[in-house]
This record gives C-alpha cells, structure tokens and sequence, in this order.
C-alpha cells in the first residue's frame, strides 16, 4: 500500500500488483463497507474489475454506472469526486448510505473509476482521500503498466499472430470460417496461451460496434444471474460477453 501511495521509483514496482493489492487494503481502512476498482483493458476500449474489497463471490454490478446511463459520463468529464445516495441508487450493501465515485483519467482520456460505500454520515474527508488514490493510480497507469511491451505489440505493431496465421494458414483460415459467426463459442486452452487477446481478435475481426466484456465472476442465484445478464447485454450492446474460467461455475451458472 505504502509502494502505491508514496514510492517514487515507480519503474522499479510491479505496479499491477501493487494495485491489486493495495486497494482493497486502503477500502477497507478507510471503513468503507465494500469498494471496487475498475480499469480500462490494456488492449481495448473496453472496462474491466481490476481489484475489490468486502464483496461476495457472486460480485455485484452498478447498474447505474453503466456506460449510455449519464452517470457514468457525468463523473467521467468532473474532476471532483461525486457521491451518490444510497436512497437514489442502489448499492450492494442494504446499510449503505452513500458511495463515493472517483474518475481515473489522464487528461482526456477516461481510464476507469473507483467506487467505495459507506454508512454513517457524510464525511468530506473520504472524496478528498479516494480523489487523490485515483490521480495516484492514473500516475501510476500511464507511467507503469499501462505501456507494456504487451499492449505495445498487440496494438502498435499491425497484425496479431491471429492475424498472420489467417493470412498463412489454411487449417486456421477453414476452422475460422466455420466458426466465425457463432452466437456461442467456446475458447480452451491452457494459462497463458492467448485466450483472451483470441477473444479481442474476433470482437475486433467481426467488426462489432459494441463493447467487450470480460467476466470472470458472476453471481449464483439464478434470479440474479439473470438481471446482470440483461444488464451486460445492455451494456455491450452488439458487442461481446467472454465469461472466464467457465469450467468452474456451477451447473445451473453454465
């Protein structure tokens, strides 16, 4: 946490997981019920849950942080944190009384939010606080991972090895083919091998106009299930959902 708030040999930390670690610590220090992180993917345009604090397995969505709803645009073009009631919104926790929202950016460019409940008074103390955690993870996003050598090749470099291998193989060009416009389709492989930069290569290659959403939680009760799907559906519009780790969900979740 300290390497997050206060390090000025930034190069030299592991900033991801710095952040990883360092967040739910600081939500929960702050007294906060639940908090999460959510971060521009480093080979999209898409957003991501980077690292959170005080939330079940099955996750919880914001509905009215999702982009096309306004609130999403109105805390992306403010400096200042917001706070938003619970009595207006709805939040995870049934004893929260209200949430502060923070936009990480760098200049212009939107590069995602946190989000951290609390219940008590209003304390103008914790917009201060989470205002200067995001512009120190903005920092920290341009300077450290958000230009590694991996978003450099898959987004500067021209074509992906996907890419190449559509172009010089013809066992990859028939099976691509044949699956290509699948409304369902199921990516396996072992860690590490390219699944998810497989993914963003037929969002990318399908020409969608939505979003792509990468989901590695979801929640467990059905009815629940459900509500988030519609809500991600809405989200990425005619984009796509990739749901992670599918393997071990449960059977009514597959």
């Amino acid at each position: 946490m300290y390497n997050l708030l206060f390090s000025e040999n930034i190069e030299q930390l592991n900033i991801e997981e710095e952040i990883r670690e360092a967040f739910p610590l600081i939500a929960r220090l702050s007294g906060s019920n639940c908090g999460v992180l959510i971060l521009k993917s480093k080979t999209s345009d898409s957003f991501m849950e980077y690292a959170s604090f005080g939330y079940g397995e099955e996750g919880f969505f914001y509905n009215f942080m999702a982009r096309g709803k306004g609130v999403f645009e109105k805390v992306s073009e403010t400096n200042l944190p917001s706070v938003f009631l619970a009595r207006d919104y709805e939040m995870y926790r049934d004893y929260t009384d209200y949430a502060v929202v923070s936009r990480i950016a760098s200049g212009k460019e939107i590069l995602g939010f946190l989000l951290v409940e609390f219940t008590g008074e209003y304390n103008e103390l914790f917009p201060v606080f989470f205002g200067l955690v995001a512009n120190r993870i903005a920092s920290l996003w341009k300077t450290g991972f958000g230009n590694k050598p991996e978003t450099y090749y898959f987004e500067n470099q021209g074509n992906t090895i996907f890419e190449i291998l559509l172009e010089s193989s013809l066992e990859f060009q028939k099976q691509y083919e044949k699956k290509k416009d699948r409304n369902l389709l199921l990516i396996n492989g072992h860690s590490g091998t390219g699944k998810k930069s497989f993914a963003r290569f037929l969002h990318r290659n399908k020409g969608s106009q939505g979003d792509i959403i990468f989901l590695n939680t979801i929640p467990e009760q059905l009815v629940k299930l459900e509500k988030s799907l519609l809500d991600w559906c809405s989200m990425v519009g005619q984009g796509l959902l990739v749901f992670e780790n599918v393997g071990n969900f449960q059977l009514g979740q597959q």
